[in-house]
């Protein structure tokens, strides 16, 4: 399932403007943003979320999505995203701050066979194929 609902998007867009120039964070929890303190020691082009925010998070219900914002520089998840993603098996959505792009990858794969954004390792060719395998075998 993909949460980007617009108002959900609209919500990320406002947070990412407001923790401006450093990368805002956080969870989408039943359909509602939760945002986070970005405790990375360079809050301008990374983020990290805390476990005790994680763990709040969790007690609001089951995390269906982490949220960050890019300010600046790359419109897409970097190879860094990407392996975090992957390993923490949670979907990842990104809003490019300058473009207001949004982007999501989902690494359970539950991402839909037409329309999934092309992202090397997550939403790549041989995912499509696996994921086809695994729902339809």
């Amino acid at each position: 399932m993909n949460p980007l609902s617009y108002r959900i998007k609209k919500a990320i867009a406002f947070e990412a403007s407001q923790c401006a120039p450093r990368e805002c964070c956080g969870f989408i929890v039943n359909g509602e943003i939760i945002p986070c303190e970005n405790i990375h020691s360079s809050p301008e082009s990374n983020f990290a979320i805390s476990a005790e925010d994680y763990a709040s998070a969790e007690d609001f219900g089951t995390i269906e999505a982490i949220y960050h914002s890019h300010v600046g520089g790359m419109d897409g998840f970097s190879k860094h995203d990407i392996k975090a993603c992957k390993q923490c098996n949670i979907p990842w959505v990104m809003v490019h701050l300058p473009s207001n792009n949004f982007h999501y990858i989902d690494p359970t794969g539950n991402a839909p066979y037409e329309g999934r954004a092309w992202s090397y390792g997550v939403h790549d060719c041989y995912a499509l194929v696996r994921d086809f395998y695994i729902r339809e075998f």
